[in-house]
């Protein structure tokens, strides 16, 4: 490498890049006005060619500018290279300290006391005296479950005796009704046998009666027995039939007298052929 450019190596690239930015001007300048100029090719070279290099380049032929053309630039003098800073050293923090750390303090110990002989007798009295009421409670509470619970079985079986006392009562009046009535049907059945085989014995059989004669026949009667009423409501017979067996129950009264008030009326079912 030539000397000269190894020595002002700084120098010269500081000029070829203002030279550029001169050149970048002008071009930007006449891209704006939108004009076609002519830029000499000599200038253009100037600009760029270093500063030594045009102090020992020969002098060119002078060329022809047109009016257009912007003026020769002038060489700018070549800058003094600025010195190089000198590095900043830092210079490291000195280290922290380490924290004192102080040592624990002693932790005072608790005097020891002895217990108190009277204190312990008074808390063991509290503590059995608590257990006897618990004992106490549980006992109330265990006898009033027993006796609620055979308050509870009486009531049961009061109950029960109760509804049986009940059954066996209905059950007797039952019977007793059952009864009764056995009683009662069975002398309406010989009340009316009684009725029936009198109004046959006093009945004079007419000609025209046939044999089956079936006739329904309404009774009312008193107490005594004595005939107040007599009507036929069915019969197989003819008229003369009927009237005979009317006549019949008259002729029979008085009747033997009814067992009960509620029989002074009653049907009969007279059938003299059976």
């Amino acid at each position: 490498m030539n000397p000269f450019f190894a020595e002002h190596r700084l120098a010269l690239t500081g000029s070829a890049l203002l030279h550029l930015g001169l050149l970048a001007a002008i071009l930007g300048a006449a891209y704006y006005h939108r004009e076609a100029k002519v830029v000499p090719a000599a200038v253009i070279n100037a600009y760029l060619a270093p500063p030594k290099a045009r102090e020992y380049a020969q002098p060119l032929p002078p060329t022809e500018v047109t009016e257009d053309a912007p003026p020769a630039v002038k060489a700018e003098p070549k800058p003094e290279p600025k010195p190089m800073p000198k590095p900043v050293v830092k210079t490291p923090p000195p280290p922290a300290k380490p924290a004192k750390v102080e040592p624990p303090k002693p932790v005072a110990k608790p005097a020891s006391s002895k217990p108190d002989p009277k204190a312990q007798k008074v808390a063991q009295r509290h503590e059995e005296d608590e257990l006897a009421r618990e004992v106490t409670a549980e006992a109330d509470r265990r006898r009033a479950e027993t006796a609620a619970q055979r308050d509870m079985q009486r009531r049961i079986d009061a109950e029960n005796r109760d509804r049986a006392a009940r059954d066996a009562a209905q059950k007797a009046a039952a019977a007793q009704a059952s009864q009764r009535d056995a009683q009662a049907s069975a002398a309406l059945d010989r009340y009316v046998s009684e009725v029936k085989a009198r109004i046959t014995r006093a009945w004079s059989r007419p000609a025209s009666a046939r044999p089956g004669t079936n006739c329904k026949v309404d009774v009312t009667q008193v107490m005594g027995g004595t005939v107040t009423n007599v009507k036929v409501a069915e019969c197989n017979g003819d008229a003369a039939v009927v009237e005979s067996i009317r006549a019949a129950v008259y002729k029979a009264s008085p009747l033997p007298p009814p067992p009960e008030p509620k029989y002074q009326s009653l049907r009969i079912e007279f059938k003299p052929d059976e």
